[in-house]
């Protein structure tokens, strides 16, 4: 058997901060995505257990450098690595041209990354190449047959119980496997493919007679003194910059915006 894992890159959620001296997010640092490394994970032990051979492709930020070391205790044979576009569906068009010549008997993923919450690659992916595809599997295991039976949860925690007619694309959630060898920094054993691609902006995608939205937002914090624009984004504006107000109107918010929006809704949560 023949297995395909895909790694995505993402924004490790603790290393993105706010700057109050700087005024902007810095930190912002990539790692892969948990349910990915689960879903290699289980493909090692499942290697223990049966004859197959492991092969990776890795959407990398055009960016950033991946970090090879930590796949090196995993068994994998080849490890591909691919500029993500940023469009799950450009991402799948584009994998789906380079695994023309390759005969795949699983193609695994995690079912939805950890900085967008994202899940529709796999599925899309699994369109392009006219195989199956099973979602937000809990748990998958091999039988002596070489079938695969997956668990999925269902409404109100029921489980309900799937034979894979392979060739498949399998999603799986973080409960598949639990991680043992992703700590691993010796040199990597594996082949390394870099694979080149023109990257083109996203198209937008939107509904045609949805409206303009009619945002109403406060001023970013101001004040010079660090501690004040903390105590702004608390609650406690000063009186020269009453920036609490939601005084203005507009169809987009920035980045520095969205933050300032996301820090009040934890404290309002809080309260």
């Amino acid at each position: 058997m023949r297995i395909l894992v895909i790694l995505r890159q993402v924004y490790e959620q603790k290393s993105i901060q706010w700057s109050y001296e700087d005024r902007k997010l810095i930190y912002q640092r990539n790692s892969y995505n948990k349910s990915d490394l689960h879903a290699l994970q289980w493909t090692r032990e499942y290697k223990l257990k049966a004859d197959a051979l492991v092969d990776v492709l890795i959407l990398k930020k055009e960016e950033e450098a991946s970090e090879e070391n930590k796949l090196a205790n995993f068994g994998i044979q080849r490890c591909f690595r691919i500029p993500s576009n940023g469009s799950e569906k450009e991402d799948a068009a584009f994998i789906s041209d380079l695994l023309k010549n390759e005969s795949y008997s699983l193609i695994l993923s995690g079912y939805e990354t950890e900085d967008e919450h994202s899940c529709a690659l796999l599925p899309l992916l699994s369109y392009e190449l006219g195989i199956g595809v099973l979602t937000a599997v809990y748990q998958l295991e091999g039988k002596p047959n070489g079938q695969l039976t997956a668990l999925r949860k269902e409404e109100r925690g029921s489980l309900q119980e799937f034979t894979i007619q392979l060739p498949a694309a399998v999603s799986v959630t973080s409960h598949i496997s639990k991680l043992r060898y992703h700590r691993g920094r010796s040199a990597p054993d594996f082949t390394m493919i870099e694979v080149k691609r023109q990257l083109s902006k996203p198209e937008a995608v939107r509904r045609i007679e949805a409206p303009e939205p009619n945002i109403w937002y406060a001023d970013t914090p101001s004040e010079e003194i660090p501690q004040l624009r903390l105590l702004n984004i608390m609650g406690f504006a000063s009186q020269s910059n009453n920036s609490n107000n939601l005084q203005k109107q507009t169809d987009h918010l920035s980045k520095a915006h969205l933050y300032f929006t996301a820090e009040r809704l934890v404290k309002w949560l809080k309260e």
